[in-house]
């Protein structure tokens, strides 16, 4: 390949892509590729109300921004460094999050509820308290 001839590594690419999806769903439920590939929430917040960062066992890092208004979560953001299943934990969890009262315990089953088949090692919890702080588990 010549160099600045992009076509043949472009397609390579393009096919190791399309191997890994189709290999994630096998694995994955569609819910959890569905997520990975278009995460919702996703990002840093601005000023927010609340926030938790772990890092897991694999090393992957989950940071969660809240807003919060008359104790009810209103904006749920997230950002992560980690794999697939873990940006999917987060799109989940923060959609789950939204809306909720804060004295409302958010736990990784409800999630793991709707990521059927998502493997429960490393999935972060974020548990709120009425006063914004955050406990955080593995």
């Amino acid at each position: 390949m010549a160099l600045g001839d992009t076509s043949d590594l472009d397609k390579m690419l393009d096919e190791m892509q399309s191997s890994i999806i189709e290999d994630a769903r096998e694995t994955f439920s569609e819910e959890v590729v569905n997520r990975w590939l278009n995460p919702r929430n996703m990002g840093r917040m601005e000023s927010p109300d609340g926030a938790g960062r772990i890092t897991g066992p694999c090393g992957d890092t989950m940071e969660i921004f809240l807003k919060i208004k008359e104790d009810r979560i209103i904006n749920t953001m997230f950002m992560t460094d980690g794999c697939g299943t873990s940006i999917a934990a987060g799109s989940m969890t923060a959609d789950l999050a939204t809306g909720k009262d804060t004295g409302l315990a958010m736990q990784t089953g409800e999630a793991l509820k709707h990521l059927d088949r998502l493997c429960r090692k490393g999935v972060v919890t974020i548990v709120t308290t009425p006063d914004g702080r955050f406990y955080e588990a593995i």
